[in-house]
């Protein structure tokens, strides 16, 4: 019997503006698996990430996960099936926390690696588990700060977000 990866198709590019709350990463990612309907995990990660880049999801169908901020990374784990993890990663959304998400302008944009593996359900005796990955495009857009001096011996600044 051949065994065969899962297809994972991901094309979302966002933007997201300084502040704003977290933004669907990929509602239209998709994922098929012609020889198995289960899969065993995934993963979502931001290459070069930035201080305060943060990845959310939805969980469901048994699927658990957690956000390692340090490395950029979104791990989700338990055998579900096929749509399960779909369905998961469809919900998965971008947001920074950070004053800064462009890092001083060196980071507007960062590239997005989703990966499956396949849980080989379908029979494979101690088959290895394959993965596929798809990439996205995260672009962000820091706010404008504008500096109010008044007149006189106390000058303040204050920053205005225009989003």
């Amino acid at each position: 019997m051949l065994f065969r990866s899962p297809i994972l198709t991901a094309v979302g590019n966002l933007g997201y503006k300084e502040a704003s709350p977290g933004v669907l990463m990929d509602p239209l990612l998709t994922i098929s698996d012609v020889d198995d309907t289960t899969l065993a995990s995934a993963t979502v990660s931001i290459e070069s990430s930035v201080a305060g880049d943060v990845l959310g999801f939805a969980a469901q169908g048994g699927i658990v996960g957690e956000f390692d901020a340090v490395q950029g990374v979104l791990r989700l784990s338990g055998d579900a099936p096929v749509t399960a993890y779909q369905a998961v990663l469809r919900s998965v959304t971008y947001s920074n926390t950070g004053a800064d998400p462009t890092a001083r302008g060196t980071r507007v944009t960062r590239m997005v690696r989703w990966s499956v593996t396949d849980a080989n359900a379908s029979g494979a005796p101690n088959g290895p588990r394959s993965s596929v990955s798809g990439d996205s495009t995260i672009t962000d857009v820091n706010d404008v700060a504008y500096s109010l001096s008044p007149s006189g011996s106390n000058p303040y600044t204050m920053n205005i977000d225009l989003g």
